[in-house]
């Protein structure tokens, strides 16, 4: 939608849901679709297959699984100041871990990890009440 179309709208507008979806659908048959596919596709040329447990194949579960815990609070604490040692978040730590736990699992060393991120990149998203994401993928 041109700036000029949201002149009239306030800040605190939502913006309509049909509006968000016309919008990735603009993207979707634009050139940037081809420019970022490009760009991912490069980033993660030479990416490793699936992995696997060791000695299980891999496979979406049929079944629900949940589990429910919490970590101390002096956990937290000490893993928040491993974060700041290495001038990152507790995000990045506890995606650190993950990465280690899979690979030690799987006996792979090059794995990649999704991370879900808000795409609400414009004034506009960010006005919105749908659910927008990306999820980014996490290389050593």
């Amino acid at each position: 939608m041109p700036l000029a179309a949201n002149l009239g709208r306030s800040s605190t507008e939502l913006t309509p849901w049909p509006e968000v979806v016309r919008d990735e659908e603009e993207y979707r048959s634009s050139p940037l679709l081809d420019r970022d596919r490009r760009y991912w596709d490069g980033l993660l040329r030479g990416s490793p297959r699936s992995g696997h447990a060791v000695g299980k194949a891999t496979g979406w579960s049929t079944a629900t699984v949940a589990a429910i815990g919490t970590i101390p609070g002096s956990t937290v604490t000490r893993l928040e100041e491993l974060g700041a040692t290495a001038k990152t978040s507790l995000a990045a730590v506890l995606y650190a871990a993950v990465a280690l736990y899979l690979s030690r699992v799987t006996g792979l060393c090059d794995l990649i990890l999704g991370m879900p991120v808000a795409a609400r990149t414009n004034s506009k998203l960010r006005r919105s009440t749908g659910f927008v994401a990306n999820v980014l993928p996490l290389r050593d």
